[in-house]
């Protein structure tokens, strides 16, 4: 299974796209183990599924930033810490440009 990033109200083929996050089980091994040392709040909630807003965009990106900054507190290989590396930094481009293309955009990550 892939955690992935949808618009969850697409008005255009452009806005249909869904972007790759993480394997589960990656997610499972090195997403939620960091995110529960940082008590990061949104991260862990991907793995389930959750839809975030405007509103939510900055605590969102907050928290990515704060995984960034803080991949030494878990045991990953370098292979494994800089594919996260990789898809951190895609993750926060991607969703500051949506919320840059209309407002009451909604997106669901799971």
């Amino acid at each position: 299974m892939t955690i992935a990033l949808i618009i969850h109200n697409p008005i255009n083929e452009l806005e249909e796209r869904s972007i790759p996050i993480s394997t589960e089980s990656f997610f499972t091994d090195a997403w939620q183990p960091l995110a529960k040392v940082l008590n990061l709040e949104w991260i862990p909630l991907f793995q389930t599924g959750v839809f975030i807003t405007n509103e939510d965009k900055d605590e969102i990106l907050d928290e990515l930033i704060l995984l960034i900054n803080n991949l030494n507190l878990i045991q990953l290989t370098q292979m494994e810490t800089d594919y996260f590396k990789t898809r951190l930094d895609l993750l926060i481009k991607k969703i500051s440009e949506i919320f840059a293309l209309r407002d009451g955009i909604t997106i669901y990550i799971g």
